[in-house]
């Protein structure tokens, strides 16, 4: 056995333990600071890792890479994880237009190689006439913009999925 697999199979057992508790809003935000964030990412993506993780776990990976994107891009860990949800919103059209871009923006959602660009097109033209951007968050204007980003490279030729 190689020294490096076992010290990396504990941290990831820690890693592995650790994002779904990353992807709740109920655990307290200096449990899963970016550093906290990072480090799990790192673990579960690991090369020696990656090819063991289970379907969930792997979504737990990419679930978490998400938040730190946006949190990257300025929001918090806990805009970030309300962004993936619409129950949120108020208006019932805006609500069904953001979860369909939501659907259609993950490529690990069974909806996703449903979407086509009419799909993207009529979400984002519902999003722009109720002009929700003064009062989405951070994390929900990230998720308009980055549709706005995949309409402009699927009109350019360029496959949706």
């Amino acid at each position: 056995r190689r020294p490096g697999f076992a010290a990396s199979m504990s941290d990831n057992g820690i890693a592995l333990q650790r994002a779904p508790k990353c992807l709740s809003a109920e655990t307290p935000e200096e449990l899963c600071s970016l550093e906290v964030m990072e480090s799990v990412y790192k673990e579960m993506t690991s090369a020696i890792v990656r090819d063991e993780l289970s379907p969930a776990q792997k979504s737990h990976a990419d679930d978490v890479w998400r938040l730190i994107k946006m949190i990257y891009n300025g929001a918090t860990r806990l805009e970030a994880l309300a962004a993936r949800n619409p129950d949120h919103i108020q208006s019932e059209a805006v609500a069904k237009a953001y979860a369909k871009a939501l659907c259609c923006l993950n490529p690990t959602s069974p909806e996703a190689m449903e979407c086509s660009l009419e799909d993207l097109e009529l979400a984002s033209r519902c999003l722009e006439a109720a002009r929700v951007q003064p009062e989405f968050s951070q994390a929900q204007n990230q998720v308009v913009d980055q549709l706005r980003k995949t309409i402009q490279t699927a009109n350019g030729g360029d496959s949706v999925h």
